[in-house]
């Protein structure tokens, strides 16, 4: 029987450093050539470093650019991507251009783009995925605006009007998200009505939590609610 002990070695990236380099004079042929990265440092923000070829085309170089944690409040963007003080986003060469491996978090809570799916960034992810409108002062639905969902983000009351409807309109349909704290309150124009409210009547959520209802037109003047969170009132 033996006993057999070992030490791993790992591997570790050759960088290059640079202080407060001129646009793109950190990642120049040269030194994507060269190195497997770099470290850059700031002391003055603006910074822009576009990564250029390599010598050898051959896909699969990968490239880091650091942005030291002395930087400070001073940002880089790199091919686009902004790194602040103690980030890093590696690159790697597909043969015609350099793409980010990844996609870095750049802020908490995460958004939607890379790859948040908390409730904090629920009014990212509806802008994102479907026709909106920043509502934070109200707004007034049309019928030509089929599918667009309100965004309403407001610590005070606000009002969505929606106009009257023909049976040409039934089908159409728009949703309210509401994320601030103040209450929102969607109005029907005379004679409509929303769910059992009354003419001209109204539905309201006055809750502080975020909240959202989807209204459809299910007949002449007449607004269903297709669902909703939270608490809506009508009157």
């Amino acid at each position: 029987m033996g006993f057999f002990s070992g030490v791993s070695k790992l591997s570790q990236l050759v960088m290059a450093t640079s202080t407060n380099p001129a646009v793109d004079a950190a990642v120049t042929t040269a030194i994507v050539d060269v190195y497997s990265g770099i470290i850059i440092t700031l002391s003055a923000g603006g910074n822009t470093q576009t990564i250029q070829s390599p010598t050898v085309v051959t896909a699969g170089k990968v490239f880091t650019v650091v942005n030291n944690d002395t930087s400070g409040v001073n940002t880089i963007a790199v091919n686009g991507i902004t790194l602040a003080a103690g980030k890093a986003q590696s690159f790697i060469w597909d043969g015609t251009a350099w793409g980010p491996t990844d996609l870095g978090i750049t802020q908490i809570p995460v958004t939607i783009a890379q790859g948040g799916t908390g409730s904090a960034t629920r009014g990212t992810a509806v802008t994102a995925l479907l026709p909106y409108v920043q509502a934070d002062t109200g707004a007034t639905y049309t019928h030509s605006a089929t599918g667009t969902t309100y965004v309403v983000n407001s610590a005070s009351s606000q009002t969505i009007t929606t106009p009257v409807a023909s049976s040409g309109d039934i089908g159409c349909w728009f949703e309210v998200l509401k994320i601030g704290a103040g209450p929102v309150v969607i109005t029907a124009t005379t004679p409509a009505t929303i769910a059992d409210s009354s003419a001209a009547g109204s539905i309201t959520c006055s809750d502080a939590e975020q909240a959202s209802i989807r209204i459809k037109v299910v007949a002449a003047n007449v607004y269903a609610v297709e669902f909703a969170t939270n608490t809506w009132v009508t009157a």
